[in-house]
């Protein structure tokens, strides 16, 4: 059996299922329906553009110093959803870096060489 309730901005009547739970526990609806909030949402996102931007970078830049598996989940997503930059990237530091990443081969093949004297064949 639903019940029907009065929209506040539209001044419809509307099946109670149309309007968002406030307080699910004591069955609590908001006084206007999801339609309407909708409406009302994006107007103020079109108003306050810079409001909402500035506070999405603070949420982002506190969530980045707090949790690192969010850090993480951020980092896989950009390279899942970027590959050719972060292609580009690569190739970037292995030529900025070749010099370096060849002596550390080097001096890491004759440290393993050293170590492991019985699995290579010298």
């Amino acid at each position: 059996m639903s019940r029907n309730k009065i929209c506040t901005k539209c001044h419809i009547e509307k099946d109670e299922f149309l309007f968002s739970f406030r307080n699910k526990v004591k069955d609590i609806r908001h006084k206007s329906c999801k339609m309407c909030q909708a409406v009302t949402q994006k107007v103020y996102a079109a108003k306050n553009k810079e409001l909402i931007a500035e506070k999405r970078k603070k949420y982002r830049a506190k969530r980045y110093e707090i949790d690192s598996q969010w850090k993480a989940r951020a980092m896989m997503k950009f390279r899942k959803d970027n590959p050719e930059s972060v292609r580009r990237a690569s190739i970037k530091y292995d030529e900025a870096h070749r010099e370096q990443k060849r002596e550390y081969s080097v001096v890491y093949s004759a440290e393993y060489r050293e170590l492991h004297k019985d699995r290579v064949n010298a």
